[in-house]
């Protein structure tokens, strides 16, 4: 079930025109089975390397999945690297085409050595195996016992098609960025535009003294307050207060004019 879901996926991102969407499709696709916990995921990818080998140009291939599908062959579980071996012969225009031979050859050669001493005997005897048949065809294409020219033209339709389609994604992101662009400068003249009428009209003066007059009124009510002087004619209580006070006064002088009797 989960191989007709992972098909119809790359069936799908294939069919999309636009290059970046594809590509990044299948990095979630690749998030989700290559670097998971569970080995049958992974399992799973190595026939996704596959249906994108058939779907996509080998430079796709190259660009996207090789270095995931190749560590495959490193995975801790044998059951993983005795699949990823068996599958080669069904990537085997990886490893033939001119476009990518070479550098994928290499790698796998690089890696022959390991595998054909593989603690697992499974492994070991499918690395065998897969290292006569790769060998065998290579000798026959050298011969001109097989010929892959139909196959180097389909995968130059494919990459001809991808190209088109990056080439498109491209123009459409300095589109976007130009058009941000504008807006962006569009937005910083009209406010420009807005300022300079601020300041140049004749109510921008009375408006200015009014914010003075509301902000000199505001520091002073939050400021302390002058005290008040108090004048003989405020209030008739300040009056009487200041008439006792000279009677009192009156009195004290009297007193220290009178004798002391002896």
């Amino acid at each position: 079930m989960k191989n007709h879901c992972a098909i119809a996926y790359i069936t799908i991102c294939r069919k999309l025109g636009s290059y970046f969407q594809q590509v990044e499709l299948v990095n979630s696709l690749v998030e989700a089975l290559k670097f998971s916990k569970n080995y049958r995921d992974r399992q799973t990818f190595v026939d996704i390397c596959i249906l994108i080998s058939e779907m996509y140009s080998s430079h796709f291939f190259k660009e996207h999945i090789a270095d995931h599908y190749f560590s495959l062959f490193k995975d801790p579980v044998s059951n993983v690297r005795r699949k990823a071996i068996k599958s080669v012969m069904q990537l085997q225009l990886q490893f033939i085409l001119p476009s990518v031979a070479s550098h994928n050859t290499l790698r796998l050669k690089e890696l022959l050595p390991t595998l054909l001493h593989d603690k697992d005997k499974d492994v070991s005897e499918a690395a065998l195996s897969m290292k006569q048949e790769l060998d065998h065809i290579i000798l026959l294409l050298s011969r001109g016992g097989i010929n892959f020219a139909s196959n180097e033209e389909a995968d130059a339709v494919k990459h001809s098609e991808e190209q088109k389609w990056k080439e498109a994604a491209r123009e459409q992101e300095k589109q976007k960025r130009k058009m941000e662009l504008l807006r962006l400068s569009q937005n910083a003249v009209n406010l420009n535009n807005s300022i300079n009428s601020s300041t140049t009209s004749p109510r921008s003066g009375s408006r200015m003294n009014s914010y003075r007059r509301l902000s000199s009124a505001s520091s002073s009510s939050s400021g302390t307050k002058s005290p008040t002087r108090i004048t003989s004619s405020s209030t008739p209580v300040t009056s009487t207060i200041q008439a006792n006070s000279v009677s009192l006064r009156k009195k004290s002088s009297t007193k220290e004019m009178i004798p002391k009797s002896r």
